[in-house]
């Protein structure tokens, strides 16, 4: 069985969908067992998301700066906080 450590090491390639097999099967069942993992794979990709989602935006609708992006993102994030979740 994976720990909670190994889930946080392997969060990443879950959510690209880069595991397979006996791998993918072993994080799965971790998953089904544990909340707080589940939570922090669930804020990965909604993270994930909405850096993507950000960063295609085009310069002009973020005050062309990186700063703009950066700030965009940060509350973007924590719009998703207040409103708990997906």
């Amino acid at each position: 069985m994976l720990t909670c450590k190994d889930v946080a090491h392997r969060a990443d390639a879950l959510i690209d969908g880069e595991l397979t097999g006996w791998d993918l099967l072993k994080l799965q069942m971790h998953l089904a067992l544990c909340g707080a993992c589940r939570r922090f794979v669930d804020q990965m990709r909604v993270t994930r998301d909405i850096s993507r989602t950000v960063l295609a935006l085009p310069p002009e609708d973020l005050k062309g700066t990186e700063a703009g992006r950066i700030d965009s993102l940060l509350s973007r994030l924590h719009d998703q906080k207040q409103h708990g979740g997906s």
